[in-house]
């Protein structure tokens, strides 16, 4: 084998794991405010991040303050059109996509192992899932400011976008 391509498979392959987390739990954190509701959520970058999101996690992984909300948010390069599934989720998620520009585009409650396809009809660069209730206690709407430029700049950051 050519030693330039070896060299960069193993790059690759070693590139891949490195991004590549075990869990849920190791993925970067970030923390910021809807409304009076203090949010934590773990930042989601990648396509193994995304596909793997609340699959098979146990319930208690959004236990926290009923002032709190706990979740994750996912976030892309770029605004596009977004599909979510609750296949193999055992418990209940509020799920709100928000534009580069910060405005909520898509807001709506995502029931446990639904074979429902949840899917935006306008693109958003991030997606929050968070546990059931935040959008109702917050009145969160289409069309509401939810993140400021500088949140929206810190998450890319943490995904080194």
């Amino acid at each position: 084998m050519n030693p330039k391509l070896s060299n960069f498979l193993l790059l690759a392959v070693l590139l891949s794991t490195a991004c590549s987390r075990s869990s849920y739990h190791d993925w970067p954190t970030y923390r910021f405010k809807i409304g009076e509701t203090q949010v934590e959520c773990r930042v989601a970058c990648n396509v193994s991040d995304y596909s793997r999101g609340f699959r098979n996690a146990d319930k208690h992984v959004l236990d926290t303050d009923p002032d709190e909300a706990k979740g994750i948010c996912f976030v892309f390069p770029s605004d596009r059109i977004m599909t979510f599934s609750m296949a193999g989720v055992e418990f209940p998620l509020d799920l709100v996509l928000v534009s580069s520009q910060g405005k909520v585009t898509y807001a709506t409650v995502m029931e446990p192992n639904s074979q429902s396809i949840y899917s935006s009809d306008r693109p958003a660069r991030i997606a929050l899932e968070l546990r059931a209730g935040l959008i109702k206690k917050a009145h969160i709407a289409p069309g509401d400011l939810l993140l400021t430029q500088r949140e929206i700049f810190e998450l890319s950051q943490c995904c080194h976008f």
